[in-house]
C-alpha cells in the first residue's frame, strides 16, 4: 500500500487481498468480507464493534482509523490557542522579557497527498486513461487495468488508482487488444507505480463508452492518443499513419514529447522512409532517450525487414543533424536533457539510392556538415539569450569521418573546439586522402586516435615506410581493427642497407595493436619480406589484401604455414601468377583457410583453361565461400560453364561473383594482361549470350539469387565517386610536379654537357 499503514481487514484481520474496500463506517474490508457485507447486514456492525472500545462512556477509534482521519481531515496549518497563559518574568533575562511572543510547540507533522492527471515516472509519461499491466507474483500471469488518477505523498512516492479490465473470450492471450476487454471493478486503494508496466495510451472514456447507457462527452479535446495491438505491428501501418496525420505539422511537437518511446522510434523510421524532414527535425530536437542510434532506428527489425541504413538521403540527414544542433540550443522538454550518444556509423553508401529525392549525402559531406554544425553551435552559444542548459550538455557524435585537403581546415577547427562544444566529434572510422604528411599527423593527434577502429590512408598521401614507423610509434591506436595503407608505402626496393630491419620494426609496432584483424597493403613491393612484416603479429589476421605485391614462392610458403592462414575470412592476392609460381602453396593455403574463407579475389592471376582442374580442386574445400572475383583471367566460355556448374552445386553460401569477359570474346591477337585500349573491344553480343547461359545454370540449380557482374572499369567506390574532382586535381598536380622535375633534370644534363664541350 503506497500511503498510510499496511492494510488490515477489520473483520478477518488478513493482510493480503486482491482488492480492498471500505465499509459504511469507513472501516477497511478485504474482498471476501466485502461480499459477506453485501449479502448480509451483520458484518458492518461487527466490524464497527471490533474497531471501537468504550472508554469513559464514549467510543474510541483504533490507531489505524485515527491515522487515516488525521491524514484527510486535520488541517496542516497551525491555529493559535484562544488564550495564552502569562508566564512569570521573575528571574528571567532581558532577552526573554523583550520577546514578542511566548514559546509555542511546533505543530505535529501531518501526511499530505497531491492528486494529478499525469505523472512522469522512469522516463514514461503516464496520463489518466492509460492502460497498464500488473503481473501476479503467484501465477505470473498479466492483468490489465486502466488508470483513473494519480496520487503523490509527502515523500514523492507516486501511486495510481486503477479500474480493472476484464478479458472476454475474444481476448488474445499473448497481447492486449482494447476492443476485447470490458470495464471491471474499481480499486479504492492506489497501487505503487513501480508495479505498473505501461501498455498503451487510451482516451479516458474509451472502455466505458461501449457499456454506458448514456453518451459520454469528453470535457476537453483528447489528442495524441495512440493505441494498438501490443506485439509485432506492421511497420507500414505506422508509416501511413505518420504520413496521413502528421504531414508537415510542427504544431504537434508538444504531443510528440508525450509519445511513448516505441511509437517515437517507429515514427522516426516512417519519417525517414517518406522524407518527412520537418517532422524528423522535430523528433530529433525533442529526443527523450539517452542514445540515438541509426542502426536501431533504420536497420532491420522484427516488424520491418527493410534496411534503411543504405539510404543516405541528403534531406533526412540534414534534418537529423540540424535537429541535433537545436536540441542543444533549446531548453529541455523534460526535467533534463538525457541524450548523450548519437551513433551515425551504421550509414552505408551504395551506388543506387532508393530514396525518392535521389540526392545523397556521402561520407565526406556528412563529415563536413557535422563539423559545420559544431562551429555554428559554438557561435550560437555566444549569444545572450541562449538556454543555460546548452553549456551543461555533452553529446558524443560517433561517425566514420572522411578528411581531405578541401575540408581539412573545418575538421581541424572542430577538433580544436572539442573541449568547449557540446557536440563531441568521435571518429570511429577515419579515411584520409589528398593530405600532406604534416596535415595527416596533426589531424590524427586531434581526432583522439585511441577511439579509432578503422584507419584508411589512401591515394594522394605520400606515406612511406619510414613515415609509417614514426606514425605507429608516436600515435597510440589502442582499438584499431583495420588498417589500409596507400599504394607503394612498403616498397623493399627503396630500402637501403640501413633499413633492412624496417619492416620487422613495423611488424613489431603492429603487434602492439592487439585488436588488429584487417591489413591492406596492396600495390606494395614485398618480394621475399612478407615474413618480416607478418611474423611479429600475435593476433591472426582475418582480412588480408596483398594485391600486386610481387610475392614470390618464399612469401607464399610462409603465408600458407602461418597462423593467419587458419583465420582468413577475406583474401586478395590479385596480380600474381599463382599456378606458374606457387601452385602447391596456393592449394595448401586454401585448404588451411577452408573453414573460414568467405571472399577470394584472384584478378589478373593468369588462370587459363589448362589450370581449371587444379583451380576447381583447390576451391572445392572452401565450402563457406560467398564471393569470388576473377576479372582479367583468360578463361574461355567453356571453362566458365564448367566453373559455374561447380559453384551452383557445391557452395551453399555463394552470393557474388565477378566473372571475366571470356577469352573467345576478344580478338585472337589480344594478349594478357589486357591493356586499357583493348579492354572494351570485345564481342558484346557473344558475351551476352555466354552470360545468359551462365545465368541459366545458376537458375536451373535454384541459385538465381547469385549476383553476377563484370565491372571492367572497377567496382563502385562511393568515397572515390564523391571526391573524384578533388582526386583528379590532386593527380594533375602530382603529374605536373613529376613532369616539371623530369624537365628540370634534362635541362641540368644539357647544361653540364654544353659546359663540358666548351672546356
Amino acid at each position: 500500500m503506497p500511503l498510510g499503514l499496511k492494510p488490515c481487514c477489520a473483520v478477518c484481520k488478513t493482510n493480503s487481498s486482491s482488492m480492498w474496500k471500505k465499509g459504511n463506517q469507513g472501516e477497511i474490508l478485504c474482498n471476501s468480507c466485502t461480499g459477506k457485507s453485501s449479502s448480509g447486514g451483520g458484518v458492518t456492525g461487527a466490524s464497527v464493534s471490533s474497531n471501537t472500545q468504550p472508554s469513559n462512556g464514549g467510543g474510541k477509534q483504533s490507531k489505524q482509523e485515527i491515522h487515516r482521519r488525521s491524514a484527510r481531515l486535520r488541517s496542516t496549518k497551525y491555529k493559535a490557542p484562544a488564550s495564552e497563559k502569562k508566564v512569570s518574568t521573575k528571574g528571567k533575562g532581558r532577552r526573554h522579557i523583550f520577546k514578542l511572543k511566548n514559546p509555542i510547540k511546533a505543530p505535529e507533522s501531518v501526511a499530505t497527498i497531491i492528486t494529478s492527471e499525469s505523472v512522469f515516472y522512469k522516463g514514461v509519461y503516464y496520463q489518466t486513461g492509460d492502460v497498464i499491466k500488473v503481473t501476479d507474483e503467484e501465477d505470473g500471469k498479466p492483468y490489465y487495468a486502466q488508470i483513473r488518477g494519480f496520487v503523490q505523498d509527502q515523500y514523492c512516492e507516486k501511486s495510481a488508482a486503477l479500474t480493472w479490465l476484464i478479458p472476454t473470450q475474444a481476448s488474445p492471450k499473448d497481447q492486449f487488444d482494447p476492443g476485447t476487454y470490458i470495464v471491471g471493478p474499481e480499486e479504492d486503494l492506489p497501487r505503487k507505480m513501480e508495479y505498473l508496466e505501461f501498455v498503451c495510451h487510451a482516451p479516458s472514456e474509451y472502455f466505458k463508452s461501449r457499456s454506458s447507457p448514456f453518451p459520454t462527452i469528453p470535457i476537453r479535446p483528447e489528442k495524441g492518443y495512440i493505441w494498438s495491438h501490443i506485439g509485432p505491428t506492421p511497420a507500414i501501418t505506422v508509416k501511413e499513419s505518420a504520413r496521413a496525420s502528421w504531414d508537415h505539422d510542427l504544431a504537434l511537437t508538444t504531443e510528440l514529447e508525450k509519445a511513448p518511446k516505441l511509437i517515437r522510434t517507429a515514427t522516426s523510421r516512417a519519417c525517414y522512409l517518406h522524407e518527412q524532414a520537418d517532422l524528423l527535425h522535430a523528433l530529433v530536437q525533442t529526443w527523450p532517450l539517452p542514445e540515438l542510434n541509426l542502426q536501431r532506428l533504420l536497420g532491420k527489425t522484427v516488424d520491418c525487414q527493410l534496411d534503411l541504413t543504405s539510404r543516405t538521403c541528403r534531406l533526412c540527414l540534414n534534418a537529423v543533424l540540424t535537429g541535433l544542433k537545436d536540441y542543444v540550443l533549446h531548453p529541455p522538454t523534460t526535467y533534463t536533457k538525457s541524450l548523450h550518444v548519437v551513433d551515425l556509423t551504421a550509414l552505408k553508401d551504395i551506388e543506387h539510392q532508393a530514396c525518392p529525392c535521389q540526392f545523397t549525402m556521402g561520407r565526406w559531406a556528412r563529415t563536413h556538415l557535422l563539423t559545420q554544425m559544431c562551429y555554428e553551435t559554438m557561435v550560437a552559444m555566444q549569444e545572450s539569450n541562449v538556454c543555460p542548459s546548452a553549456f551543461e550538455t555533452s553529446i558524443d557524435v560517433r561517425l566514420n569521418g572522411f578528411v581531405t585537403g578541401r575540408n581539412y581546415e573545418v575538421v581541424a577547427q572542430a577538433f580544436l573546439l572539442l573541449r568547449y562544444c557540446p557536440l563531441k566529434l568521435r571518429f570511429v572510422g577515419f579515411r584520409a586522402d589528398s593530405l600532406a604528411l604534416k596535415q595527416l599527423f596533426y589531424i590524427l593527434r586531434l581526432a583522439e586516435p585511441e577511439l579509432i577502429t578503422k584507419l584508411e590512408v589512401v591515394h594522394n598521401v605520400p606515406l612511406a615506410a619510414a613515415h609509417l614507423e614514426v606514425l605507429l610509434s608516436r600515435v597510440q591506436f589502442s582499438k584499431l581493427q583495420s588498417l589500409t595503407l596507400p599504394a607503394g608505402t612498403l616498397d623493399v626496393r627503396r630500402l637501403g642497407s640501413d633499413d633492412e630491419d624496417l619492416l620487422a620494426t613495423i611488424g613489431k609496432l603492429l603487434a602492439q595493436v592487439t585488436s588488429l584483424t584487417e591489413l591492406s597493403v596492396g600495390f606494395s613491393t614485398l618480394t621475399g619480406h612478407l615474413r618480416r612484416l607478418l611474423n611479429p603479429l600475435n593476433t591472426p589476421l582475418q582480412c588480408l589484401e596483398l594485391a600486386n605485391c610481387n610475392l614470390n614462392r618464399v612469401d607464399m610458403t610462409y603465408l600458407a604455414n602461418s597462423l593467419h592462414s587458419e583465420a582468413l575470412v577475406r583474401l586478395d592476392i590479385s596480380g600474381h601468377d599463382i599456378f606458374g609460381a606457387f601452385s602447391t602453396s596456393f592449394h595448401k593455403l586454401l585448404s588451411r583457410c577452408s573453414n573460414t574463407l568467405a571472399s577470394l579475389a584472384l584478378e589478373e592471376c593468369a588462370i587459363e583453361d589448362e589450370h581449371l582442374d587444379a583451380f576447381m580442386q583447390a576451391l572445392a574445400c572452401c565450402q563457406a565461400l560467398e564471393e569470388l572475383k576473377l576479372l582479367g583471367n583468360p578463361l574461355t566460355s567453356a571453362a566458365l560453364l564448367r566453373l559455374f556448374s561447380m559453384l551452383s552445386t557445391r557452395f551453399p553460401k555463394f552470393k557474388y561473383i565477378e566473372m571475366p569477359v571470356p577469352r573467345d570474346c576478344y580478338p585472337e591477337e589480344v594478349t594478357y594482361p589486357l591493356d586499357d585500349l583493348v579492354l572494351l573491344r570485345y564481342n558484346k553480343e557473344m558475351f551476352q549470350e555466354v552470360r545468359n547461359q551462365l545465368m541459366g545454370i545458376l537458375t536451373g540449380a535454384g541459385r538465381g539469387s547469385v549476383e553476377v557482374c563484370t565491372p571492367l572499369m572497377g567496382a563502385y567506390d562511393p568515397d572515390i565517386n564523391e571526391t573524384s574532382n578533388e582526386l583528379g586535381v590532386s593527380m594533375l598536380k602530382s603529374f605536373n610536379s613529376v613532369i616539371g622535375n623530369f624537365i628540370g633534370t634534362i635541362s641540368d644534363v644539357d647544361t653540364r654537357r654544353s659546359q663540358a664541350q666548351k672546356k
